[in-house]
């Protein structure tokens, strides 16, 4: 361990010993909070691309999009849905030393119902957002704990201060298909929402922040393991939300010789690039043993916040900026010498809000770098995006209004006509186009109106457009057609979420 490592590690285990004071009569027991939020929407949705991911129930492998039927389709094409959308409940209990000195202990818990697998995305681990103890003195505050890092809580950009279910950061998202190749995964380039790749998450960490002064506010967050939450093992050579990666069971119908290895797919769209265990042609289902490129994680990661906030009257403003770096970016998986190691995750973010008698304007800047790139896509362009935003609001009494707009970009490396990366491939001299560039554009209009304290009902609508040329699977040029049917290179709609949220 470097001594710089050691000096950080050593001061924050050490500085909660500055907020203890020893037990007596004048003690402050801990009172029990409970605050939590439910709410429910309807959402509609009219798009291009009705569904997403390869459907079943073609007899040339896979199918295409907008035909048949697969379950990763379902409430994206149909036109509308019900949903539960960011519900939650929250324990919260406070104490108070002889000293004066504040501690804390919290309890965050996802509220929305559902499967604890793969395809929902959750585990059972998962149900707990966060859960830390906090203590507070002199201004000081320390938490230690899984909880979120200042690159989280320390920003001020348009998304703050957009109402409904958030605009363009909120749950509209899960009913937009984004644009993917027939053979391919339906998700991975595309880069849209406020926030930075580069995250510390809700990984094991501990917190710093400083007393305000003059304005000005600094944070500190130190995690050794971006995997490591809660209790899971923090093993450098595992996904410890995967493990390890053995053969797998896919799905796959119709007929087709062993090299035509991109016609079976997993379960959920994945294309299959190892090597068939069985003979074909064949229907039903096989086996296969594949070599994907892992998932990586981040060592030994920093996090750095400042703030500003001062009031002038009805005139208020808020300025923040925050920069992270890991230490290391290795893979979870070890891949041995056939995969290129990925840069080290890396990237800053800036945003404003200026406030008036109701009145807010706010913008922010997301430079994610090259966090999640190969050193090899990296030198061929690719890199880690970029998101901007802009957006402004009224409030008025019960009622509140906000618009909204996202622009994401994000390069990719060189890709072939199997839509693999140029990690895994080199670059055919029939490819017309180099470094493709997905991009999202996102418009938002958000009104809510609060019936009672506690009590909202909201509008959040809508509209992107979203195209990635690597999701064309054509080698000849890079026109938006192609006899690969189901390429869907781009798409565009609307989805309006009309909802009720209960806030206690």
């Amino acid at each position: 361990m470097n001594k710089k490592l050691l000096l950080t590690s050593t001061f924050l285990s050490f500085l909660p010993l500055a907020f203890a004071h020893a037990e007596s009569p004048g003690n402050t027991a801990p009172h029990l909070t409970i605050s939590g939020s439910a709410s429910f929407h309807a959402a509609f949705m009219s798009q291009d691309i009705k569904s997403v991911g390869p459907n079943s129930g073609s007899g040339t492998g896979i199918g295409t999009f907008g035909s048949g039927f697969n379950t990763n389709t379902v409430g994206k094409g149909q036109g509308f849905a019900f949903d539960i959308d960011d519900s939650y409940i929250d324990f919260a209990a406070t104490g108070k030393t002889a000293g004066g000195r504040d501690y804390m202990m919290r309890v965050n818990m996802d509220a929305v119902p559902g499967n604890s697998d793969a395809a929902n995305n959750y585990s059972a681990k998962k149900r707990i957002r966060q859960t830390y103890v906090q203590l507070h003195g002199y201004g000081f505050t320390v938490i230690g704990g899984t909880s979120s890092g200042v690159e989280t809580t320390m920003t001020s950009d348009a998304s703050n201060i957009m109402h409904g279910d958030g605009g363009f950061a909120g749950g509209w998202s899960t009913r937009f298909n984004e644009p993917a190749a027939f053979n391919n995964t339906s998700t991975g380039n595309m880069l849209y929402g406020a926030y930075l790749t580069a995250s510390t998450g809700t990984a094991n960490k501990m917190t710093l922040t400083t007393p305000r002064v003059f304005g000005f506010q600094l944070g500190y967050s130190f995690v050794p393991n971006s995997k490591h939450e809660g209790n899971l093992p923090p093993n450098s050579l595992s996904d410890p939300s995967g493990g390890f990666s053995p053969s797998n069971t896919y799905a796959f119908s119709g007929t087709a010789s062993s090299t035509d290895a991109n016609l079976a797919t997993t379960t959920n769209g994945t294309a299959v690039t190892g090597t068939f265990s069985s003979t074909l042609p064949v229907s039903g289902i096989i086996t296969a043993t594949t070599s994907p490129l892992s998932s990586y994680f981040d060592k030994n990661v920093s996090a750095v916040g400042v703030d500003f906030s001062e009031s002038f009257g009805d005139f208020s403003i808020d300025l923040a900026g925050n920069y992270i770096v890991a230490g290391q970016t290795q893979y979870s998986v070890d891949p041995g010498s056939a995969a290129s190691p990925y840069k080290k995750s890396s990237g800053w973010s800036t945003g404003l809000t200026l406030s008036y008698a109701g009145f807010d304007l706010s913008g922010g800047y997301f430079n994610n770098r090259h966090t999640g790139v190969t050193y090899k896509d990296a030198g061929k362009g690719a890199d880690g995006g970029k998101v901007w935003n802009v957006g402004a609001s009224y409030t008025q009494g019960a009622f509140a209004v906000a618009v909204g707009y996202l622009y994401g970009a994000k390069s990719l490396a060189v890709h072939d006509g199997t839509n693999n990366a140029s990690s895994t491939n080199d670059v055919p001299s029939n490819v017309a186009w180099t470094n493709p560039q997905t991009k999202a554009k996102v418009y938002s209009l958000t009104m809510d109106y609060r019936w009672a304290e506690g009590l909202t009902t909201y509008i959040d609508a809508n509209y992107a457009k979203m195209e990635d040329p690597s999701a064309f699977t054509g080698t000849t040029n890079n026109s938006w057609t192609s006899n690969n049917a189901g390429d869907q290179p781009r798409n565009k709609g609307g989805v309006v979420l009309i909802g009720t949220r209960i806030t206690i």
